[in-house]
């Protein structure tokens, strides 16, 4: 979760505080620069929205979801990202937009 998705949860909920051990934590965004992939999720958005939806019980702050607007959405789950550990198969210079692109494979 980068800076900005983070202040987009926090705009939807309170900030998520879980506590572990007897000590409370909290999640924290991730810099711009530890993101390797990036996935466009808007066509999937207005599923997702449902699906959390009916599971409002579920969800602290599921109020606040239920009023936060399209463009809040589209904050939440418009973009999925993700940060590669380990790879032989990319340098990871480029933000990819496929998770599989590197490990298909190529005609010879």
């Amino acid at each position: 979760m980068t800076q900005a998705t983070w202040d987009a949860v926090r705009a939807a909920f309170a900030p998520p505080i879980f506590t572990v051990d007897g000590i409370e934590r909290s999640q924290v965004p991730w810099p711009d620069w530890a993101v390797t992939a990036e996935l466009d999720t808007e066509p999937w958005g207005k599923t997702v929205r449902s699906a959390v939806q009916c599971h409002r019980t579920q969800i602290e702050g599921s109020e606040e979801l239920a009023r936060l607007g399209d463009e809040g959405h589209r904050a939440l789950w418009g973009v999925q990202r993700f940060s590669r550990a380990f790879s032989l198969a990319s340098s990871g210079r480029e933000r990819e937009t496929d998770l599989f692109a590197d490990l298909r494979v190529r005609p010879a």
